[in-house]
């Protein structure tokens, strides 16, 4: 929790199995409560989880690739919220 109230962004990396984590749920829930920006971004095609689907659905995430286009997106969008 204190990392999360500590840090200017919160970067989630979206996948099946983050999207199980009970603790990623929980901490998603901290990020909003403490008003930090979330980046998304989406490692496979999986659904959003319920849980945090609320508090990420008007949030663009990014799709991750190994393209260039992901890398300047991903610093475009921290540079927005530092």
């Amino acid at each position: 929790v204190e990392q999360i109230k500590n840090s200017n962004i919160v970067i989630f990396l979206s996948s099946e199995n983050s999207n199980q984590s009970p603790n990623v749920i929980k901490e998603i829930g901290v990020a909003v409560h403490y008003q930090k920006p979330i980046i998304p971004i989406k490692l496979d095609t999986c659904s959003y989880d319920v849980n945090i689907e609320y508090d990420l659905c008007n949030i663009d995430y990014i799709e991750y690739n190994l393209d260039k286009s992901f890398t300047i997106r991903l610093i475009d969008s921290i540079r927005v919220h530092l």
